[in-house]
């Protein structure tokens, strides 16, 4: 197993084979290439690149791409069709305006290719500010998507302010670069409605110079400004499109000065900058799409045996870069991962990969899928593949759903992988049973019941080859003996299968609510993509996405014909107004030429504002509706609420670390069953108290409510006489520390993910990784503590990530600590050093253990068996073991301890 391989061991027959792998075997570096290919759509590209294209790109900056910038591009050719119509009536025009004023026309054409510099310095600056702009948002994005990704342990730490302060600072770099993109829009919008004027103005001076007479008659003045009425929007076109053809050629003269893409559209900044933006999305865009593909590596072998020959498996690495190799990374080399591993698994059999942590055994797995790039050897797969995760992918949708996975249904086959997966009774107590919406990334669910859905997925979809990473770590012992029992063992499901490694207004809200489902699906493709491939799913969730873009674009498209049935019926109310106009000037004796010409002229005028006074007017109506999503967001409940004018905490507040449960109750939500059920214990200073229980007793509900992210519903907690409900959300967090269950980091240096504050100084945070055995790790690089940690901390191996957990805890050196299952991910030996850790740093704290290994608990002062929400037994373990009639004695029996 990738961890806790030796406590595998006490409680599952032996394997058929072991695999050991060590950190000495993924020594040594070698050369390698990969072939890249081109994809047209970013949802097919998110599922067929490798995993080093995909660590340059976060699933925020992948879902900007979808959101933003393709929305961007799609709004161009909306532009575009606007160039249409243009040459013919600007000739047309032209024409007809050369026989009113003659050669004065020429005068015009002069003054509109002085225009040219200023355009090109305008539309230069913009396309620079957009670019700007588009970085300083992909780094707030991906800030945002990683704080809403570990949004329970950000608020577990009290670290929401420090967060804060760095996404508004983002966010005021990017109001400055968004003022400045203002005025220059201004400005081009300023010299493209002047434009016309000025070239009018040209033409009129150039006239009366070389006339005869010098005399403009009211006739030819309002005659010409009718044409050139008609070829403003020409005008602005035809100004942009010459500035881009000259930079065009001056790109092809002088490369080195002019980038050979800043014209491509660049040259049509008009009309808000819709197109300057489009570029630098398209540039983006490209980038993603040219991405390497996975390697196509993985063979299929008829003979009924998967195999591996002498196979070394690596990843791209850059400099200064955290491996799970522990290797120090040198730039464009490759390290390897899994070195020289030969073996051959034949059909039946059952295969154990076991090791510390960051040996290699989830590389391993990784490899054997294709998700890594192979530099030697070979791989031949027997057969289909299921696959389960370290860390569970749960889709937001129902239980039942997530099981299925698009596979047929099949009632019977369905009740039996619920069964011997242990999760009949979790659907019991579950709202609405198997139809349950599971809410993103499983964020409703234990640890143990989303490992617990994964591995019934697989299960259910009745495949050759099973690749298991771990699936039995996030559960109790008696539950991870029923499911080796009844799915893994001789006698389980999955006999018989070959091995396991365990490793308008209405329209526009319409629009918008109808673009949610593509981002939260495809979200959801790109944190899960490696299982989704395993499965061979990559088909039906690229069909999946295509059917919501199209229902996306059909709202869109309502929405786009209304509003071009709007433009057709008010340029014919303009029509009407000016051919009243006309009739009124024809049919009256007393209006002379200057007065027709001027109310013809001014009635062409009256109905271009019209139009564009009504088109915004509906444009500000429509977009109104993202204002009110945001007020409804924003309208939610907060935390907190009880304690609105919160009592001051005292001055060194916990002193001693007593904890008292006094008749506590909660629920999860109002109208729902109560999790904790009067509760009442008191756990005293210093004492270490394990809590155990089977899955769905309240172990973990007992957490949240001392962190209050449950408020209660009757009762109180005490801590150090003190009424928690009282006290600032955020001051009582801060007083306490959490190793949750979910090792969660988040995108920046290693430094910010142990003090986000900067509260500590380098030594107290060196000597904080020193006592979490990181400290040698953490200094074999060039930038020690200022290294950079990936999107969710995805370079490291899960059970590293753990320790960085353990050492945010022992920088905090609070008088009350938590461990919610915290050493699920960790192999036997890390798990004992973690303890131990624990016994000798927090010797003078209170420290409360959520246990699913009893093992590290018999040492402790007290024992806490929950069930169903209630208090069964508080007692030290010993005394609880000399009960046979005990239910810890039960449990300690299963999980073969006595």
């Amino acid at each position: 197993m990738a961890a806790g391989s030796e406590k595998r061991e006490e409680r599952v027959p032996a394997p058929a084979r072991y695999i050991k792998t060590s950190p000495s075997e993924t020594n040594g570096q070698a050369n390698g290439t990969s072939n890249g290919h081109y994809h047209v759509t970013e949802p097919h590209q998110s599922l067929t690149m490798n995993n080093e294209s995909r660590k340059k790109y976060t699933a925020g900056e992948i879902i900007m791409m979808v959101s933003v910038d393709a929305q961007r591009v799609q709004e161009v050719f909306r532009v575009f069709v606007l160039l249409a119509g243009t040459p013919i009536q600007l000739i047309v025009s032209a024409v007809m305006l050369y026989y009113t004023i003659g050669i004065s026309i020429v005068a015009g054409i002069v003054f509109l290719l002085l225009l040219i510099p200023l355009n090109s310095l305008l539309g230069s600056q913009l396309r620079k500010l957009q670019a700007m702009n588009m970085k300083l948002k992909d780094r707030r994005v991906k800030l945002i998507t990683d704080v809403l990704s570990g949004i329970k342990v950000l608020k577990l730490y009290a670290w929401e302010e420090s967060f804060e302060e760095k996404i508004s600072e983002i966010r005021s770099q990017e109001m400055k670069v968004l003022r400045r993109l203002a005025y220059f829009r201004i400005g081009i919008q300023l010299s493209n409605w002047m434009t016309p004027f000025l070239i009018t103005l040209a033409t009129f001076a150039c006239y009366i110079l070389i006339s005869d007479d010098s005399h403009l008659d009211p006739a030819t003045v309002f005659v010409s400004l009718t044409y050139f009425d008609i070829m403003r929007m020409p005008f602005v076109i035809i100004t942009n499109i010459i500035t881009g053809t000259v930079m065009a050629s001056l790109s092809a003269l002088f490369p080195s000065l002019v980038p050979t893409e800043s014209w491509i559209l660049g040259s049509f900044s008009f009309s808000r900058g819709f197109c300057g933006a489009a570029m630098v999305s398209l540039k983006r865009i490209n980038k993603f799409l040219y991405g390497e593909d996975l390697d196509n590596y993985v063979g299929a072998n008829p003979e009924g045996v998967t195999e591996c020959v002498n196979l070394t498996f690596t990843v791209v690495s850059t400099t200064h870069k955290l491996c799970s190799s522990r290797l120090q990374c040198v730039n464009d080399t490759y390290v390897p991962l899994v070195f020289s591993v030969s073996m051959e698994v034949a059909k039946g059999s059952l295969t154990m990969v076991v090791g510390r942590v960051g040996s290699g055994k989830s590389s391993l797995l990784s490899g054997l899928l294709g998700e890594l790039m192979c530099l030697s050897g070979s791989v031949d797969v027997k057969g289909s593949i299921a696959y389960v995760a370290q860390q569970a992918w749960i889709q937001n949708g129902t239980v039942k759903n997530n099981i299925l996975f698009g596979s047929p249904p099949n009632e019977a086959r369905y009740r039996a992988v619920v069964k011997a997966c242990a999760l009949d009774r979790d659907l019991s107590i579950l709202p609405s049973g198997d139809r349950t919406e599971i809410g993103e990334k499983g964020v409703n669910l234990s640890g143990g019941q989303k490992q617990r859905i994964a591995l019934a997925r697989a299960v259910y979809s009745d495949m050759d080859l099973y690749l298991l990473d771990d699936p039995l770590s996030a559960v109790d012992a008696h539950v991870g003996k029923h499911i080796f029992q009844h799915v893994i063992g001789p006698e389980g499901l999955l006999k018989g299968k070959m091995f396991y490694l365990p490793t308008a207004r209405q329209l526009k809200r319409m629009e918008n609510v109808s673009k949610s489902p593509i981002y939260s699906h495809f979200g959801e493709a790109v944190g899960g993509a490696s299982t989704i491939r395993a499965f061979g799913h990559s088909h039906r969730f690229l069909t999946e996405s295509q059917a919501k873009i199209d229902n996306s674009v059909s709202r869109s498209l309502m929405m786009y014909s209304c509003s071009n049935w709007l433009s057709i019926m008010l340029d014919l109310i303009g029509t009407l107004f000016v051919f009243s106009a006309a009739i009124f000037a024809v049919t009256s004796d007393s209006t002379d030429a200057a007065s027709t010409g001027l109310s013809i002229t001014y009635s062409l005028q009256f109905a271009l504002f019209l139009g564009f006074m009504i088109r915004q007017q509906s444009e500000l109506t429509a977009n109104s509706v993202s204002i009110e999503r945001i007020l409804e967001y924003t309208g939610l409940p907060h935390e907190g609420a009880k304690s609105s004018k919160p009592v001051p905490v005292p001055a060194l507040w916990p002193r001693l670390g007593l904890i008292e449960f006094c008749n506590y109750e909660v629920r999860y939500r109002a109208g729902l069953d109560l999790v904790l059920k009067s509760l009442s214990v008191t756990i005293r200073p210093g004492e270490k108290v394990g809590i155990v229980g089977r899955t769905g007793a309240g172990k973990s509900s007992l957490t949240l409510a001392l962190f209050r992210v449950l408020e209660a519903s009757s009762g109180s907690i005490l801590i150090d006489d003190v009424n928690i409900a009282d006290l600032d959300l955020y001051e009582l967090r801060a007083k306490l520390s959490i190793l949750p269950q979910d090792p969660v980091l988040f995108t920046g240096t290693l430094r910010m993910n142990l003090d986000p504050h900067d509260e500590y100084s380098d030594a107290d945070v060196y000597r904080a990784l020193d006592q979490a055995l990181l400290g040698d790790f953490v200094r074999s690089f060039a930038d020690g503590i200022e290294l950079e940690v990936g999107e969710e901390g995805k370079n490291l191996s899960v059970g590293q990530r753990q320790l960085v957990c353990l050492a945010r805890a022992l920088l905090r050196k609070n008088k009350i600590l938590v461990l919610d299952e915290a050493t699920a991910a960790v192999d036997v030996q890390t798990d004992a050093f973690i303890q131990e850790t624990i016994r000798t740093a927090f010797r003078d704290c209170t420290v409360i253990t959520i246990a699913h290994r009893l093992n590290t608990i018999m040492d402790y002062d007290k024992v806490l068996v929950m069930e169903a929400g209630e208090v069964a037994e508080f007692a030290p373990p010993r005394e609880l073991l000399d009960n046979p009639e005990s239910l810890f004695y039960s449990l300690a029996t299963e999980a073969k301890l006595i």
